[in-house]
């Protein structure tokens, strides 16, 4: 998603790698926000620790299908 968000800003960045774009190596899916100037990332790790299970499984987006609820 951030790789397209800058190929859109710049058409030119479109086939280059996400260190090249200026972004972040992708090292898997993580919420990030700010609260109260403070930047929060969330990873899967994070969720899985909490929850005192193992990080493995598929992401719910591996199953979409056309129907929608």
């Amino acid at each position: 998603m951030e790789e397209e968000e800058m190929i859109r800003k710049d058409p030119k960045l479109k086939g280059k790698s996400r260190e090249e774009m200026g972004l972040n190596k992708f090292t898997g899916t993580v919420i990030k926000f700010v609260l109260v100037g403070l930047e929060i990332t969330i990873s899967r790790a994070h969720l899985a620790k909490l929850l005192g299970v193992e990080d493995f499984g598929k992401r719910i987006s591996d199953y979409k299908s056309d129907i929608y609820y």
